[in-house]
Formats: structure tokens, sequence, C-alpha cells
């Protein structure tokens, strides 16, 4: 009995991953945010969101971090390259087999005003898609209805205009298709950038594969058209001349980003060991990231136990210190109106037992005024 959808790959970023879809069912591979992901021969190269690079050749796996190309939208084997896009800066550069910097193209515009995407061969021309000839920092948002292109990057010529979001570039013979994500639909062009045909879908446009005389196109929950009414990523296959549907599967994914067919079946298992054994990796390195950090957190809170204590003592004897003053003060008071009262006593004692001193006085002038 065969399969409708066999033998694929298909990456997603935001909490996707990369998963293989064999015999009808979807396998979760990992869940390293994913975008472009390229084939050939045996060799895969994918993109990390929102930096970084893997390399699967020969059952090795090398991975680059390449600080200076951030968010990785697309990436394409082209030997002897390699080729990545850069979103935020707008630009798509060359890079050799190590991921050192050959050549870079940088486009006018400020952080993702043109929001460049994906790449690929098509005639011999090396092309690429875009939101827009926009300058201004994400400038395209809720502007991109027909104002997406493909371009040639060596020449700079466009060769089709008046696009929704463009995305997933990919040739057939002469023809290209491409997601016109925006209006949920597939499109078809001629050698000469002509629309040939288009088709309506159910969902955001990503991702396309084409493979034994069918098309696969990914369906994304998009984040940015309304009525979008999918719950999760899904996969739809067409038959590549009438374009009918002739089936679907849904993915435990929000999103599609690229789909890859798989051609030789000898490849599959060391492929697949590779992806396995570099998630591995990547899993054991961030438990020992995550063990570093506790640790650290651990450390972190020991010293702060220890400083909290320290100031809790040092505040009690600040606020003894002053208590201890008003205490020394109220003794000190109470002394002082004691010995006023003792005072006023011995006074008061004093003026009852010599009253005569005061009388003295007077009877002296009395006696004085008699003579």
């Amino acid at each position: 009995m065969p399969y409708l959808f066999d033998n694929l790959l298909v990456s997603s970023p935001n909490g996707g991953g990369l998963l293989f879809i064999h015999r009808d069912q979807a396998f979760h591979l990992d869940m390293i945010n994913t975008t472009g992901i390229s084939l050939n021969g045996s060799t895969l190269l994918r993109g990390l969101q929102p930096q970084g690079l893997v390399l699967y050749k020969d059952q090795r796996v090398e991975q680059y971090d390449v600080p200076h190309i951030h968010d990785i939208h697309d990436v394409l084997l082209a030997e002897p390259y390699l080729y990545t896009v850069g979103t935020t800066g707008n630009e798509i550069l060359q890079l050799d087999e190590h991921a050192e910097e050959v050549r870079r193209w940088t486009f006018a515009g400020g952080q993702d005003a043109k929001h460049l995407n994906c790449l690929t061969l098509w005639n011999q021309r090396l092309v690429f898609s875009a939101f827009g000839d926009f300058t201004g920092p994400r400038q395209y948002k809720d502007n991109t209805d027909q104002a997406g292109f493909v371009q040639d990057l060596h020449s700079g010529e466009r060769l089709i205009n008046g696009l929704s979001q463009p995305h997933s570039l990919c040739a057939v013979g002469e023809h290209l298709l491409l997601a016109n994500s925006e209006n949920k639909e597939l499109h078809e062009y001629d050698s000469s950038g002509l629309l040939l045909r288009s088709k309506l879908l159910q969902g955001y446009t990503r991702g396309i594969c084409v493979q034994n005389g069918k098309i696969y196109i990914g369906l994304s929950r998009s984040r940015n058209i309304d009525g979008n009414a999918l719950s999760s990523a899904r996969l739809v296959v067409l038959d590549s001349q009438s374009w009918q549907e002739l089936g679907c599967i849904d993915l435990p994914v929000p999103e599609v980003y690229s789909i890859l067919g798989i051609e030789d079946p000898d490849i599959i298992p060391g492929l697949l060991a590779s992806i396995s054994q570099h998630a591995s990796s990547r899993y054991q390195h961030s438990i020992n990231e995550r063990d570093i950090k506790l640790q650290a957190l651990a450390e972190y809170s020991a010293q702060q136990k220890q400083l909290i204590a320290s100031l809790e003592q040092q505040l009690r004897e600040q606020l003894a210190s002053p208590l201890g003053l008003l205490a020394e003060r109220d003794a000190a008071l109470t002394a002082v109106n004691q010995r006023y009262d003792e005072v006023r006593h011995q006074y008061g004692q004093l003026l009852s037992s010599n009253s005569w001193l005061l009388t003295q006085p007077f009877r002296n002038i009395r006696r004085w005024l008699r003579l």
C-alpha cells in the first residue's frame, strides 16, 4: 500500500524543531527551533533560530555559532559554498564549508526592513524572496499586500513582483513554485516570471517540496493573518499535475518552515543517527548548563542568606544603640526629678523650721518705728 507522506523532513521554528514523516506518521526528532534546511546528496545544512548553523556530513556533526548572522531564515547548500539569510540585517551571506564568511550582500534599510527570507537556485540564478522594498525597521508590518518580490541576488533583477509575504522558493525544472503566504496561496511561474496558476489553501502557506509526482506544502497556524482556523500545523499533498488535493496530516508543531524530500532511502539511517547525536549532545550540554546555573544559583543564594544575616545583625545593633541611649536618658531624668523632689522637700522643711528668719526683719522695723 503506497503512503502519501513518506521520507520527508519538516522544520519548524518558534517551539517546533525537526520532524521526520515516515509512512504517514510524524516523528519528532528534536525540539531545536529550526528555519531553513537544505539537502545535497547525504549532506544536510540546518539553520537554527535565531542564529546558528549545523552541518550533518559523512556521519559527522558540525555546529557553528554565527553571532554576526542574526535571525537566520533560510540556508542553501550550493557546493562548494553555503548560503544563509540574516533577516535582521537585510543580508545574504556566502560561507565556506567551515561557515567562514566569503561574501556578504547587504540591502539598504533598518533592522528587518525588507524581511528577506528564502533562497533557491532557479535556472542557474541564485534568487531570494522578500516582503517588500521597505527601508524603515520592520516597515513591512501591515504593508505587505502585493509588495513582495523575487530577485536575482547577483544581478539585482526583479524577476517576480506583486507578492504578499512570499516564502519557500522551489525550482521545478524551469518553473518556480512559491508560497504567497499572506493570501494562503501556492503559485507556479514559468521561466520568465509569468504566473501560470495558483491555488488557495486553508492556512498560512510556507514550506514546499516536490517528490514522486506530488507537491507537499505546509500550512501554519499563522501569527499575522486573520481567519486561520488551524489548531496546529498541517502538511497537505497535491498531485503535481492537476494540483488536486490528495490528503493531509496534522503535525505536532504550530508552524512549518521548510520541507525536504529524501529520495535516497539509503542515507536515512545515517542522517537520522547524526540528527539524534546532535540533539543528544545539545540536550546534555543543556543539562550541564542547567547544573552549572543551579550550582551558581545555590552559591548566590547562600551568599544572599549570609548577607541578609549580616544586615539583620547590623540593624539590631543600630536599633539597640538608640534604645540604650533612651534608657540612659530616662534614668537620668528620673534621677534629676527625684533630686528635685528631695531639694523641694528639704527646702520646705527648712522654711518651716526657720520661719523666724523671715519675720525677724519686720520685727526690727516695728521696733524702730516705736522709738
